[in-house]
């Protein structure tokens, strides 16, 4: 088998095998992606959930920030500081959250759940169902892991994820400075931030627990790239487990300027892994420094990605997508699992031309021509 394949295999087998409550299920899926058949016998173990889609900042970079902004008829962010609190406040009371009642009905079309990723374009922690969702999930031997910005937590919120089925939280932490991070995530409050996150890593030592996995997640711009080495610091004093540090994602020709130059980034990844090792901390490096003679041959790329024939996301309305780099449901037409049970949508024509147009590497036909996670 070549080491391609390989590569194929192991993130199915690492997401799923060490959770998984029914082997044969398993070994079905295992299957299915030597094959990349269109129809499948095997069903998803693996969801990723979106439980809100309302948050309490208002992030420079981030989608909804920027529909607010555009939906009060700007074209960038405002620079003033009475705008911008005007934006966080509009921010603040958009969006919804997904209710207890259908979170569980929801759980009950998967009956081989055996993981459940929280993402999406909201804070988890403010939907005040969510230590009651992880409770259910818990109940079911479902394992969670969810992003979260920190800001709602709190000792209590920190003792009551504890007794949860937790495997990993992921802390947007895109600063190594107040005065970095409080621009990147305005509404947030660096220092209480950082003792939000001292009081998780405490609450679980109190536990006796080695998970939930605990790890900071920076978003790597111009504005932050120079303080990751600091954060990788930071995260060894706070005992965190791991430092991630992802692509920017630029969504609109403001933020063009955010983009970090590609001399400075590879001068800081390698003084980053340096600083790593020194304190023995993982460091995870999402991205890929690539030219853009790369970039148009990527384009042309046959995906590796095998999201449609193991996992999927649903938004916080239902709609599904295969996952959750893409979020946004409109022309998929996968289904939505609110309207109509999802053993009838996982096999159904769209599902199957989607997986067909990826094994055949017609990405052109699918909306995955965009996702940076394609080569």
């Amino acid at each position: 088998m070549s080491i391609t394949r390989w590569k194929q295999i192991i993130p199915y087998l690492a997401r799923i095998a060490p959770y998984s409550h029914n082997l044969p299920n398993t070994f079905l899926g295992l299957y299915d992606i030597l094959a990349l058949p269109d129809r499948l016998d095997y069903l998803p173990e693996q969801v990723k959930l979106e439980t809100t889609t309302r948050c309490n900042l208002a992030c420079q970079f981030c989608g909804r920030t920027w529909a607010a902004t555009w939906a009060r008829g700007q074209n960038q962010i405002p620079d003033k500081k009475e705008d911008k609190r005007s934006l966080l406040n509009a921010t603040r009371h958009a969006g919804k959250n997904l209710e207890f009642s259908t979170f569980k009905n929801l759980i009950d079309q998967f009956p081989y759940l055996s993981k459940m990723d929280v993402q999406g374009m909201g804070e988890p922690l403010i939907n005040p169902d969510f230590i009651p969702m992880l409770e259910f999930a818990s109940s079911r031997n479902i394992t969670t892991q969810f992003f979260t910005n920190a800001t709602l937590l709190s000792r209590e919120m920190s003792n009551a994820l504890m007794q949860q089925r937790i495997s990993e939280i992921s802390i947007s932490l895109d600063g190594a400075t107040a005065q970095t991070y409080e621009f990147i995530r305005f509404g947030a409050n660096y220092f209480q931030v950082v003792d939000n996150i001292s009081e998780l890593v405490e609450a679980r030592k109190i536990a006796r627990k080695k998970k939930p996995i605990i790890r900071l997640s920076a978003v790597i711009t111009s504005q932050n790239v120079e303080e990751l080495p600091n954060l990788i610091r930071l995260g060894h004093e706070l005992g965190v487990d791991q430092i991630v540090a992802t692509q920017f994602k630029c969504i609109s020709t403001s933020l063009d300027s955010w983009i970090p130059d590609q001399e400075t980034l590879i001068r800081i990844i390698d003084e980053s892994r340096h600083t790593a090792a020194e304190y023995k901390l993982p460091l995870a490096i999402e991205f890929a420094i690539q030219s853009k003679e790369r970039v148009n041959a990527v384009s042309q790329s046959i995906s590796r990605c095998l999201y449609p024939w193991f996992s999927l996301n649903i938004t916080i309305d239902g709609n599904l997508t295969p996952c959750s780099y893409l979020p946004l449901a409109e022309g998929w037409g996968l289904g939505n699992v609110f309207q109509t049970p999802f053993a009838d949508i996982w096999n159904s024509e769209t599902y199957q031309k989607l997986r067909r147009n990826m094994r055949n590497g017609n990405l052109q036909q699918t909306f995955c021509q965009a996702c940076i996670d394609k080569v």
